[in-house]
């Protein structure tokens, strides 16, 4: 039975405003941690800048609403445009090039 013990917790990295110096980075959050914020309407932000933490007001939480809604509309339309690209009219199936295959694609291609 495999384990997963060594499997890290994916980020997302949310912009933030240092509030001592108005610096803004991007500051990664585990996806747990963000879905507890939409869960309870609260967020603990940080900037590295300064090494502060802060609990997120509420315009800072709508911010971090709307940078997601934003990048999963962005997420959305490039797998439209990979799904549409698959299905494209001359028949040839798409398929994404992992780094290895590159030069069996690139003679797979120069003998057709």
């Amino acid at each position: 039975m495999a384990t997963f013990d060594n499997i890290t917790e994916p980020e997302v990295f949310l912009p933030v405003s240092c509030p001592i110096c108005m610096r803004e980075s991007l500051v990664g959050f585990r996806i747990s941690v963000i879905a507890d914020a939409f869960e309870s309407g609260e967020i603990r932000l940080y900037a590295n800048c300064h090494v502060v933490g802060w609990d997120a007001s509420e315009r800072e939480l709508k911010a971090v609403v709307e940078y997601l809604d934003a990048w999963a509309a962005d997420l959305r339309n490039s797998c439209s445009e990979m799904s549409d690209l698959d299905s494209s009219s001359d028949g040839r199936s798409r398929a994404f090039i992992v780094a290895g295959d590159l030069e069996e694609f690139a003679a797979e291609e120069s003998a057709a």
